[in-house]
């Protein structure tokens, strides 16, 4: 039986307009937009923005919609959310917690990096070229 979880993920842009802050498993070639699952009860972008100052100690002022994706991962269905986090009020600093299992970076996309869902690379690139909204539904997005 198929469990439905619902995320929402931070498009961070930092510097060069290209480069987005993500994050990996130490030891794993495969990087990931910073996000949480939405909890029961609340807005997408409150737990967006809990995470982001729990993890990132960060604060964004603003939230801009970007697109969905739809996928289906093993036994997860999976919908995901994604907004571009603007306007902080401190300067972004990289997570000194948790170090000994994750590695977080900025990285420009073009660069051979390994974004999962599989799908999210090719609709992050066309949002950057023309920031225009992406509403993904993809079967088994996620790399075996």
């Amino acid at each position: 039986m198929q469990k439905f979880k619902v995320m929402v993920r931070a498009i961070i842009i930092l510097g060069h307009p290209d480069q987005l802050l993500l994050y990996r498993k130490k030891g794993s070639d495969i990087y990931f937009l910073p996000g949480v699952d939405i909890e029961p009860g609340k807005q997408a972008t409150e737990c967006l923005a809990n995470y982001l100052r729990e993890k990132l100690m960060i604060s964004p002022g603003k939230f801009y919609f970007v697109g969905t994706m739809e996928h289906i991962a093993g036994t997860e269905h999976i919908y995901t959310l994604f907004f571009k986090a603007d306007e902080f009020g401190s300067y972004l600093e990289l997570p000194q917690t948790g170090l000994e299992v994750f590695e977080w970076k900025m990285l420009p996309l073009e660069q051979n990096v390994k974004l999962e869902p599989k799908y999210l690379k090719e609709d992050l690139s066309r949002w950057l070229k023309g920031k225009e909204i992406f509403l993904s539904t993809k079967d088994k997005a996620f790399s075996a």
